[in-house]
């Protein structure tokens, strides 16, 4: 559970969509980006154990509190230019950006579109069990990319059990699933619009440009922490050691006895990594 300071629920319009994003805490920013299907109370056991750090976790488009459009911009690409506007128009410098699985592909491309930008605001990277390169689909994205199967979960499985097997399927120690957090994951997926988000966020989850941002990676400057669970039945674990090889100097964190979710699984560890790692960056830049 969150002790202490609560953090503050919040909106920001971004090319006309509304983000909502949670923030608690002051000193050094760090912006949190979760993964599929989940939204920003998925960091809440981390930022717990973050005292003295501005926590920002954000829901990205299609998910959580945030606007879901009837669109088909769910790209990785259509995601990290919102969260880049959100960076720009929070006036965020000297960011420590902490993604997920899906959240970290979106990290990878906002630090890319930044540096682009000329907009030097990204002080690290720490990326968690991250979608980076094409690999073979878990179970429960390819019922969602197949119309008949998905018709048929939506239509007769009950929400609560849908998102218990999808738990199961990514933990490794089934014990840790909480019911908190299967009850924010139910919240979510029965608001209007959040099957259509998930839906073409899925269908987009493997960009046409793959070759390309896979060929970025190498132009990745900020100091970056890969975290990733020894046991991850979704993303295999040398995936994360071929990204850990593929942006130069980054750091690769292995975690014995976790899954795909090593912020569900092993909280308190990966608040003590990006601790650790946070003081080993470079300084913040003077204004």
């Amino acid at each position: 559970m969150v002790t202490g300071e609560e953090a503050l629920g919040k909106s920001a319009d971004v090319s006309g969509v509304s983000i909502f994003y949670t923030e608690r805490g002051s000193g050094p920013p760090l912006l949190f980006i979760h993964g599929l299907g989940e939204s920003s109370f998925a960091w809440r056991l981390v930022i717990a154990e973050l005292p003295g750090f501005r926590c920002l976790a954000l829901d990205l488009k299609g998910f959580g509190r945030s606007d879901k459009p009837l669109d088909d911009r769910y790209t990785v690409t259509d995601q990290a230019a919102l969260v880049v506007q959100l960076i720009l128009t929070l006036d965020l410098r000297g960011l420590v950006m902490i993604g997920h699985s899906l959240g970290g592909g979106v990290a990878l491309s906002v630090a890319r579109q930044l540096d682009k930008a000329g907009e030097d605001r990204v002080r690290g990277l720490v990326l968690l069990d991250s979608i980076a390169y094409p690999q073979k689909l878990p179970r429960y994205v390819r019922v969602l990319k197949t119309p008949i199967l998905r018709d048929l979960v939506f239509r007769f499985v009950p929400p609560e059990a849908n998102v218990r097997a999808v738990l199961r399927e990514v933990y490794h120690r089934h014990e840790a699933i909480r019911a908190e957090q299967v009850a924010a994951q139910v919240e979510d997926s029965l608001r209007p619009g959040a099957t259509h988000a998930l839906v073409e966020t899925v269908r987009n989850l493997v960009p046409r440009n793959a070759e390309e941002l896979i060929a970025g990676y190498s132009r990745i400057g900020v100091p970056t922490l890969i975290i990733w669970g020894a046991d991850d039945p979704v993303i295999p674990l040398e995936l994360g050691r071929r990204l850990s090889q593929d942006i130069p100097g980054a750091e690769l964190r292995v975690l014995c006895d976790c899954g795909h979710v090593p912020h569900h699984e092993s909280p308190g560890e990966v608040a003590r990594l990006v601790r650790e790692f946070v003081a080993k960056c470079r300084p913040c830049q003077e204004e």
